[in-house]
This record gives C-alpha cells, structure tokens and sequence, in this order.
C-alpha cells in the first residue's frame, strides 16, 4: 500500500492517502578480506575435536561423512580474517553484524568454537556463573559432600524428541548435556515447552566446553538476545528459539506468508495438494516446523544440523524460517512434477536426506530471501491475558502483518495499521506502503491529490489503483475510507463494493457496503470528493463537508 500524508495548517483537516505496493529487503554485512592473502592457517583443520571429552570424533565425522568444502583453505583464511577482527569485541550483537555473511556461507569445524563463543558471549576467558542457568549448573558438580557431578537419569526435553535420530555424543557427553539441561529447569521454569533445545545443547557439547554451554543457552534464552523484545507482542524477529507453541504457529504462518510472495505457483501447488482418498492431507507447514523444532535431524545430513546453529545463533529462528523457503524451492522441479500430497512429501524427503550437497541448501535459502518482500520482523502474533489452554496454545491469538510506510505516517500510528490492515481483503494484508500525496508536502488542493494519483496510476503501471483515505480531524478523530480504484475526475461512480468506509478514532469502526444500499464507492468531481455516498466527503480545498 502507498501512503499519501496530506496536511494543512490552515485548513480543519489533516489528510493522508494510501495506495500501492512496497518491499523489504534483508541487509547483510560484508567481511573486510584486504589482509586475507597475508595470512597463514592458524587452526589445525582436523584436530579440532582433541582434548573434547563429549563428542564421539569418529560417529561425528561417519555422520557428516567427513565433509570438506571444495575451497577449504581459502574459506578458512577468510575465517581466521573474520574472527581475529571480532576477538576483541565484547558485544555479541556487533558480532552478529560482523560474522553474518560467514556464517552463512557456513563454518568451518575448525573454527566454531570460537564463532560460537563469540557469538554468544562465552569467551575462553569470560568470567562463569553469571547466569542463572550456569549458577544452578554449578550446584549440580562436585562439592564437599559429593564426589561426582550429579547424572541425571531423566533430563527434561522441553517438549524435543530424539525419536528422529541421536547425536555423536560420548556417555560422558550425555551425562553432560542432563546436567545442563536441569540447570535450564531450574532456572528457567517458565520455559516448558522449547524442542530445539535438547538438539542445541547436544550440538554445543560437541565443540564447547561444558561449563560454557550453560552461557550459550543463555545467549538464546535472553530477551531482545537477537532484536528488540517486546513484552506485549510475540514476534519471531528477536526468537532466539521456539519457546511456545504460539511461535510455532507463527513460523508456520510466516513461512507461508513468504513462500506466497517468493513463488506464487509453488505456494499454491503444495497449499492446494490433494491425497488419496483414506489418506491424512500433508501439511506442508506442520513438515516444516518440524524440521525446524528438531534442528532438521534425522530428515537432511547432520552438516545441515549442525550448520542450523549457526544459522540459529546468528539470524534467530527467522533464519531457519529462510532456510526451510530454501529446501521447497530447491526442490521445486521435484513439487512441481508430483500429483498428491503424499507423493510431494515423499520426493522432498528423500531428496533431502539424500542430497550430496547440503551447502545448495544454504544457497537457495540465500537466493530466496530475496524473492519475498515479506519480513519475518512484521509478522506478529497479539498474545491475549488469559492463561493457555492445555494444549499450550493461546486460545484467541491473531496473526498480522505489519507494513512499512514511507515516510512514516503523521496520521496512523502502528496500532492504527494493524486495524485498517485486518480490514483490507486478503490480497494486500502482507503488502508495504509508500505515501504518495501529503498536504504538508503536496498543499491542500483536491486537483492536486488527482494530480498526484494520475502520476501513480494514469499510464497503467503503477497496479489496480486500490487506495486508503485517511482524515485526521482538527478535534482528534480519525476517519477515512478503502477505496478499490484511484480518485480521478470521472462522471460516474468508481469503485466496488469492496470499498468501505471507517472510523479510527474516538472508536475503531468499520463500515461496509450492502447490497440493499445503492452502490456509490466513490464519486470524483472537481470541486468535491465524495466516498460511501453520504459518508464522507471533502472539498476543493480538502475540508471535511458536513453530511448527514
């Protein structure tokens, strides 16, 4: 939608327009290489798992099948340039900023460890037992009165299953990862539901130190850890982990949110697939978010497990939404070509438990992000007060996007758009704004506003025309109207019976047509603009006209 903010200080009135389609784009960093070819391999690349008590070298490398990338030795220079130039930094969102497009690219073995603590903040010599998890891990080691640290027979899982497959880890490993995960149960018993978290901790173990896991659950935990929180509105923008259901069910609708906008025919074709009759229908959603609570394990190589952290712990859960996008269209050609739902599901799996190289996962996950103008930040879930019902999910909760106006609107506050957006037919509910008439700007002449829209939409390129009126009165009420086609000097009436008009302020109303009322959305004339009939109208001079 376009935004046009038109406002006159003489006149009764502030005005605002609304029109149009918009995109957002994701912003990545780039990693200074200038000194790259001065430098010399300071990582041994296959001893990077010596002197680690937890990890089974030998099952992990059978699970990755000893990988190696093709450029190893140029990608790990690039990785020692990256990371020497982060060392000193303190701030791990800074780091986020810095090591992104590395992170990405992927990691190598080599130099996780030290990504990893520096991308949650457990430095080598960072101080321990600042957190409330690893003071709790510390109670669970040996004392006075204990030998041993404690083995807990039956760690919490937080919901998370290992039906689907099991991580390299020694017995020490797994006796390791029951301790931390009761120390997260203990100190975080608010957090009952968090599947991913048995697969991080377990990943963790393998290339950090036990004491300095403890830190880098904490760094997924913590609140704004990967974007500003906000305590009223869930949002997967700063989701280090799904931690409820209600997440859960908005990266479900996230991801379809942006496989719409990426590739309209691939969103339809596995939204509109059929199974045999007998036959539950796939949910291609539900597939999803189960790859993505289980860290992928057991459905695609353990490289693409692994790499899922790192994803995870640089990008938040948003980036595992990108990557499951990634995985679809990769495989579309294999979609595109199946007739049922079951055999859809069948060729995406087997395809991607079998696929030789996972980093094309990676790179069609990058080439996707791209296609979609919906950002995963705008999508947001509005938790109501009342206490879960027992299934864990909010009962009532409500799913939207937020748009982006530019400039900013002078009229409509955020609340205010999540209103008139919950209004709008589907079909631009997850479209962006722009403002393309403003009184402030623009004057307060009506020829001007049909001059402004003439520009927009009178050669045909500019889309339907399917515009917002926006009227914010000198007493503070704010009113205005959806309109289906753009305002243009015309002898007959223009528009549907789509168009509506509405109040946001004192109350927010909506009113709509009805078929028993004579159909005049809007009427354009030179010295008046008139929308709903009676409803609302402005002069020349853009001056709400008294009605009855």
């Amino acid at each position: 939608q376009i935004v046009a903010t038109m406002q006159n200080e003489d006149s009764d009135d502030d005005f605002e327009l609304v029109i149009g389609s918009g995109g957002a784009a994701w912003e990545v960093d780039s990693v200074p290489l200038s000194k790259a070819n001065q430098l010399l391999l300071d990582a041994d690349l296959h001893g990077w798992a010596e002197g680690n008590p937890c990890i089974s070298v030998d099952e992990y490398l059978k699970a990755i099948k000893n990988d190696s990338a093709p450029k190893v030795k140029d990608l790990s220079i690039r990785w020692s340039v990256a990371l020497s130039g982060c060392s000193s930094i303190r701030d791990p969102q800074v780091v986020k900023r810095r090591l992104l497009v590395m992170m990405q690219r992927g990691c190598l073995d080599a130099y996780r460890k030290q990504a990893w603590q520096l991308l949650s903040g457990c430095h080598e010599d960072s101080q321990q037992g600042g957190s409330a998890i690893a003071r709790e891990w510390e109670r669970l080691q040996p004392s006075e009165t204990r030998a041993h640290a404690r083995v807990i027979k039956n760690p919490p899982t937080f919901g998370g299953s290992l039906e689907v497959g099991e991580h390299p880890l020694t017995e020490r490993g797994f006796e390791a990862r029951g301790r931390v995960l009761a120390a997260v149960a203990i100190a975080r018993p608010g957090i009952t539901f968090a599947p991913q978290l048995i697969h991080v901790v377990s990943l963790a173990l393998l290339f950090l130190p036990e004491p300095q896991v403890c830190t880098f659950v904490d760094a997924f935990l913590s609140p704004g850890c990967f974007g500003e929180a906000d305590e009223n509105v869930k949002s997967l923008h700063s989701a280090g982990l799904i931690t409820s259901n209600e997440l859960r069910q908005l990266a479900i609708t996230t991801l379809d949110l942006k496989m719409r906008q990426c590739s309209p025919k691939l969103h339809t074709k596995l939204a509109t697939a059929v199974s045999p009759e007998g036959e539950e229908k796939v949910d291609f959603g539900e597939l999803a978010a189960d790859w993505m609570c289980n860290l992928f394990l057991g459905a695609a190589p353990y490289q693409v497990t692994v790499r899922s952290v790192d994803i995870l712990l640089s990008e938040g859960v948003k980036g595992l939404i990108q990557l499951c996008i990634g995985i679809f269209w990769h495989f579309r050609e294999a979609i595109m070509a199946c007739n049922s739902g079951p055999g859809m599901k069948h060729a995406i799996e087997w395809r991607l438990a079998t696929i030789a190289e996972p980093s094309l996962l990676f790179m069609a996950a990058a080439d996707t992000s791209n296609r979609s103008k919906v950002a995963v930040g705008h999508v947001r879930a509005n938790l109501p007060s009342n206490p879960s019902n027992q299934n864990g999910a909010a009962a009532g909760h409500f799913v939207y996007y937020l748009p982006s106006i530019s400039p900013k609107s002078d009229i409509l506050n955020d609340q205010d758009v999540e209103t008139v957006w919950g209004w709008l037919p589907e079909r631009l509910a997850i479209c962006d704004a722009s403002v393309i008439f403003a009184s402030a700007r623009d004057g307060s002449s009506l020829q001007t506003l049909y001059h402004k829209a003439s520009l927009q939409w009178g050669d045909g390129s500019g889309g339907p025309g399917e515009c917002i009126l926006v009227i914010r009165t000198r007493r503070g009420g704010v009113l205005g109207g959806f309109l289906t086609d753009w305002p243009r000097i015309s002898s007959s009436s223009l528009g549907t019976g789509e168009s509506f008009v509405f109040t946001l302020k004192p109350a927010a109303a909506k009113h709509e047509w009805r078929p028993e009322q004579p159909l005049v959305p809007l009427v354009c004339r030179a010295e008046t603009l008139a929308l709903g009939g009676t409803a609302l109208a402005l002069d020349r001079c853009i001056s709400s006209l008294p009605l009855p």
